[in-house]
């Protein structure tokens, strides 16, 4: 694993205003690599790819958003897959609450070990399916 990609991610973040915190994304996505053997979580098990595609999907998302929400907004990633962009969100701007929701049960599970892994209060993971629930 070379650590280029994670050198030009934060170069990214800098450029969007967004302070990448650089080591919890890397373990996140370390464990989605690890965790994709097992279990099949992305397509794109390459490390630049998750560096460069995925992680900075999340990181430009609270570029967009921060100015747009309140500080301490709540946020739902519905369908989060294997949480790229909620997951970097919620280590990006941790006042933000980010409920990541999925209703795979692989995935969820995938998530569930994920989000306790990251230790971020506020992250929190939702078995379901949007739409399924009372109107």
């Amino acid at each position: 694993m070379s650590a280029e990609p994670l050198d030009e991610l934060a170069a990214a973040a800098r450029a969007w205003g967004v302070e990448a915190p650089i080591a919890p994304i890397a373990d996140y996505l370390r464990f989605v690599q690890a965790e994709n053997e097992r279990v099949n979580i992305t397509a794109d098990p390459a490390w630049d790819d998750l560096v460069l595609k995925h992680a900075s999907d999340g990181l430009f998302a609270v570029s967009v958003l921060r100015p747009l929400l309140p500080p301490a907004p709540k946020i739902l990633d519905l369908g989060s897959g294997a949480g790229f962009i909620g997951v970097v969100m919620k280590l990006a701007w941790p006042e933000a609450e980010v409920t990541l929701m999925e209703s795979v049960e692989r995935k969820y599970r995938f998530l569930s070990a994920a989000a306790a892994r990251t230790r971020a209060k506020g992250l929190r993971v939702l078995y379901a399916r949007a739409g399924a629930g009372a109107p």
